[in-house]
């Protein structure tokens, strides 16, 4: 059931209500949420509390006068985080069906071990047989915060999602705003026409640099029209001795080139060290471990 998997100690949306006071309150509750669930599924319109989201500031670090080192975090309606739930778990067949077998976060049945293991055998494969081999690792800046929500809904059609869902979607993200909290003031409340409502590093290969640039740009021209960002401080390249050496410039920032690179918890490194004698006994560093619907 949704219900069992909504967090509790979460803070609520403006009407104050908790998960532990949906948990709490048993049968009766429950049955007039699953009428108001079931309204909103066949009216296509949900409640416009639903779309209404209070939004706190919290520092991570570097300048605190920089937004960006702030994470934000969005107070939502407990009833409409269980609505959620329940239409993420209806669709959660159908959009996996769609999904291309690269992507392994975020699905049942996959790991991201799998990416690891893979660009480990690559890298292990290229030394072997002296082949060229060219690494990007692209990070986007704040991926859920900046997509655009046409490319969401549009992305949902193509998975051949039910137009019910996405009518409901539609009418939530119409009208959602957002107000700022700081300390005990909020700001007025500001519409909203981007960011999901809740990145993995993208690995790009290549045997040369100039197709790698080529890849690049491509991406961050495709990425840039459904309102993601690439983040160029953090987007790296790497390449072994077997590529001819050249800048990357993507836009109009060169890209850093790297020693290592911090994959998924793994480290990889020393093999793409550029003129050194110790190529040939490096290896890649080994993975690091660190310390149903609400109704049936």
């Amino acid at each position: 059931m949704a219900l069992q998997h909504l967090k509790n100690g979460k803070s609520p949306g403006e009407d104050g209500i908790t998960a532990e006071l949906l948990k709490a309150d048993g049968k009766p509750v429950l049955e007039v949420i699953q009428k108001l669930f079931n309204s909103v599924l066949h009216g296509g319109t949900t409640p416009e509390p639903w779309s209404r989201s209070v939004v706190v500031l919290f520092f991570k670090k570097g300048g605190n006068a920089l937004l960006k080192n702030y994470r934000p975090i969005s107070f939502l309606s407990r009833v409409y985080v269980l609505f959620s739930r329940v239409i993420t778990n209806r669709l959660a067949h159908r959009l996996d069906n769609f999904q291309p077998p690269e992507q392994a976060d975020f699905r049942k049945g996959f790991s991201t071990i799998d990416h690891k293991n893979t660009l480990q055998q690559i890298v292990q494969k290229t030394k072997e047989y002296n082949l060229p081999l060219c690494l990007t690792y692209v990070d986007y800046e704040k991926a859920f915060d900046s997509v655009k929500i046409w490319a969401v809904l549009q992305s949902l059609q193509r998975c051949q999602v039910d137009y019910r869902y996405i009518e409901i979607l539609k009418c939530l993200y119409s009208r959602a705003t957002m107000a700022i909290r700081v300390q005990n003031q909020s700001t007025k409340p500001i519409q909203l026409h981007r960011g999901v409502r809740q990145g993995d590093v993208v690995v790009l290969m290549a045997e040369s640099l100039e197709d790698l640039s080529t890849m690049l740009n491509d991406l961050n021209s495709v990425s840039q029209r459904i309102g993601l960002k690439m983040n160029m401080d953090k987007t790296k390249i790497m390449f072994n001795v077997h590529v001819t050496p050249m800048p990357v410039v993507v836009g109009s920032t060169k890209l850093e080139l790297v020693d290592e690179y911090v994959y998924l918890g793994q480290i990889v490194t020393h093999l793409f060290v550029r003129y050194t004698s110790k190529l040939e006994n490096e290896t890649v560093q080994p993975v690091r471990v660190a310390s149903d619907d609400l109704w049936n």
